[in-house]
């Protein structure tokens, strides 16, 4: 059921934790990101501002390693969200 996933993946990015805490479970935590990132306007969001965070209090060298899982996953979902929305109107390429 896709509401049932949307809340689960909800529940993995908002579980009151501290960072530090996470680092263990950063890479299991990197699948909800994705799908966040892939689903509603407020899932993309609330991923958005999870891996700002992330970056921000990361160094590179240690959160690299964890996003290998979905290195390809989480570029083209970043990706679709810099396209813009194509409309019925507009003619294709």
């Amino acid at each position: 059921d896709h509401g049932l996933e949307e809340a689960l993946v909800e529940l993995c990015l908002r579980l009151p934790a501290r960072l530090t805490s996470l680092l263990n479970y950063l890479q299991a935590m990197m699948k909800p990101l994705v799908r966040a990132l892939q689903g509603s306007d407020e899932l993309v969001v609330l991923g958005l501002c999870t891996l700002e965070l992330w970056v921000d209090a990361m160094y590179m060298e240690f959160l690299d390693p964890q996003s290998k899982v979905v290195d390809s996953e989480l570029m083209l979902a970043l990706l679709n969200l810099l396209k813009p929305p194509t409309s019925p109107n507009t003619p294709q390429a």
